[in-house]
């Protein structure tokens, strides 16, 4: 009756099922791909160091709605807590060509005033918008007086104390060290 073609009868639910099951482990396997990369990428911004505020803005940073990452890259800033300056430069990195949303991020870095934020400032001092070039200098201008300390090269005049002077009992090897006070805001 049904001849050579009565192993198709029972050969397509099963092929069909296979098949099925293929496509969707397929389609859940890319699924969770894309999960996985853009959980690791809010993830990638926190660390353990950070406040419980800094942690949960930081996570904002890099959500797909630019108002809410204009926000909270405005709020770390306002926070004044500089374990936010890590998941700041690393905003920096993943949206490179979001100018205001850069301009906030340099805004909350001078005012965070981290001198790990500098190298990262330099960067967009040149080649970029200009607007985002001159607040990054201004950014660095402002950060690098605060973690800079010289000292004079010779006593001052009259054997007077003043706050800036060279060390004393240093020997002729240790000379060459610049000395740096402690910044611990």
């Amino acid at each position: 009756m049904f001849g050579g073609y009565f192993w198709l009868f029972f050969l397509g639910p099963v092929t069909i099922l296979a098949f099925i099951y293929i496509i969707v482990g397929a389609l859940c396997e890319e699924g969770m791909a894309h999960v996985s990369r853009w959980w690791e990428g809010r993830r990638g911004l926190t660390d353990r160091k950070q406040s419980r505020y800094v942690r949960l803005c930081a996570q904002r940073l890099t959500s797909p709605k630019s108002q809410m990452r204009h926000e909270a890259a405005e709020l770390l800033g306002e926070l004044g807590d500089r374990s936010a300056v890590p998941a700041l430069l690393r905003a920096m990195e993943c949206y490179p060509t979001d100018v205001p949303f850069l301009l906030k991020v340099v805004q909350s870095l001078q005012q965070l005033g981290d001198m790990r934020a500098v190298p990262a400032l330099r960067e967009l001092t040149t080649g970029r918008h200009y607007g985002l070039m001159t607040a990054a200098w201004e950014a660095i201008e402002a950060i690098e007086p605060q973690s800079v300390l010289l000292r004079s090269a010779s006593e001052p005049p009259g054997n007077r104390e003043e706050l800036l002077r060279p060390a004393r009992h240093m020997g002729s090897s240790e000379a060459c060290y610049l000395l740096r006070a402690r910044n611990d805001r």
